[in-house]
């Protein structure tokens, strides 16, 4: 498997070189006074960065970036997870965003 980080590629479609440390951060973010641990923060971390390293292709969306990291944190606090996927999905409607949580909390 590659090991490399892809371009994402952002919703006005520019492409934005991966950076570790810019994922990092927005995750912290959205699990600030949440009840997990750093080293299942860590454990997760690594996961994803792994999982962006190992991605067979030149780019990657930023939806399917949010949606593994949602996928993610969602296994270690649902608020933390809501809270990360309303800060960076773009959701259209009210609709929307309920059917979004009602799959998160499954």
């Amino acid at each position: 498997m590659p090991l490399f980080r892809p371009d994402v590629k952002k919703r006005d479609n520019r492409l934005e070189k991966f950076d570790d440390q810019k994922l990092i951060d927005s995750i912290k973010r959205a699990c600030v006074r949440r009840p997990i641990r750093n080293d299942q923060l860590d454990e997760v971390i690594n996961e994803l960065i792994e999982q962006i390293k190992t991605y067979e292709k030149l780019e990657i969306n930023i939806a399917k970036l949010v949606d593994w990291v949602v996928a993610e944190i969602s296994q270690l606090d649902k608020i933390a997870a809501m809270r990360y996927a309303s800060q960076y999905k773009d959701f259209s409607s009210a609709d929307q965003i309920q059917q979004y949580w009602v799959d998160i909390l499954k």
